[in-house]
């Protein structure tokens, strides 16, 4: 099964979500078009988050 699908499947079982919660990816080597995601990002997009400077 295809991770998205996976994802699709899954995603009432997450407690607080709805069939409006909208879905987001974060993936190594990118996305296949026509996804109905929200977002995606991949590892640069992580990398510059984490690499600012944010206090925890």
């Amino acid at each position: 099964m295809r991770p998205y699908d996976a994802l699709v499947r899954d995603l009432l079982a997450v407690p607080g979500t709805t069939s409006d919660t909208p879905l987001v990816a974060v993936s190594r080597r990118g996305v296949s078009d026509g996804l109905r995601l929200a977002a995606h990002w991949g590892p640069e997009d992580l990398v510059r988050v984490c690499s600012t400077d944010v206090e925890y």
